[in-house]
């Protein structure tokens, strides 16, 4: 008699699906991954910036985790349903293709004769500061990628920076706070790994957003506003540093819970 289970299983690769058991049931952003040889990473969703299918060069399935390789040598591990993960392993081929068929180059490693060497140096001075903040230590990684935007990506104990030499400034912050954008991308991105040694110093902080967001209170950022309060706990923690009396100001409460997981 043939087994149901089996038989489902053989048509699900018959039919391409991604047989990554422990990414489909796991939560993003709440349960973690142990990859042997590499070590242990939050489980990401798939569509964030380093996980949306055109930053992803490869993945591979180590003991039920679906493992990506990103284009600007970010690693990390996701997870979705099934039919969602199916989908997003689809389209990751699909663009892998068009930049084969295209020539499109891949992220390489930003030197000095690139330029911007200030705007690198602000990134990697305030990733510093939040790694000795959180008492943590992590490699930093400076890459470029043509055509792209000033953005980071943080996985297991590597913090990649990507087209931080461009510069510029954002004013959207609380209180109308500008910050420098390499400095943000630094201390936000290195947030995620301090935040992954321990996560539960950040719980108040979390609670607090939480609490402020259902009162109709501002968001910190933006992007606090759009991706909701976990990453908001990362935007507190690039305010506290790169602007302690702005936050201060414009939000003691958050302020001082941050000052709780940081100080």
């Amino acid at each position: 008699m043939t087994d149901p289970l089996a038989l489902r299983v053989v048509r699900r690769f018959l039919a391409g699906s991604v047989l990554a058991p422990n990414s489909v049931k796991a939560k993003p952003k709440k349960d973690k991954a142990k990859i042997p040889g590499k070590g242990t990473f939050f489980v990401e969703p798939l569509d964030d910036d380093d996980t949306f299918p055109p930053a992803i060069d490869s993945f591979e399935i180590v003991d039920g985790w679906v493992f990506y390789h990103g284009t600007n040598g970010s690693e990390g591990v996701v997870g979705g349903p099934q039919r969602k993960l199916d989908q997003w392993a689809d389209e990751v081929k699909k663009f892998r293709e068009m930049r084969k068929e295209y020539g499109h180059a891949k992220a390489k490693p930003w030197t000095v004769a690139d330029g911007g060497e200030a705007n690198v140096n602000a990134a990697i001075e305030a990733a510093e500061h939040m790694f000795r903040l959180g008492g943590v230590r992590a490699e930093i990684r400076v890459w470029i990628e043509g055509g792209g935007k000033p953005s980071g990506s943080a996985s297991g104990g590597v913090l990649n920076l990507t087209n931080v030499h461009l510069g510029g400034s954002g004013s959207d912050y609380i209180g109308g706070t500008s910050l420098s954008i390499p400095a943000q991308v630094g201390a936000h991105e290195a947030a995620h790994i301090v935040f992954a040694h321990g996560a539960g110093k950040a719980k108040g902080l979390m609670e607090l957003l939480k609490k402020r967001g259902a009162e109709g209170q501002d968001a910190l950022s933006m992007y606090h506003a759009v991706a909701g309060h976990f990453e908001g706990v990362m935007e507190a923690a690039a305010l506290y540093v790169l602007a302690p009396n702005k936050l201060k100001v414009a939000a003691p409460d958050v302020y001082e819970a941050t000052a709780h997981w940081l100080g």
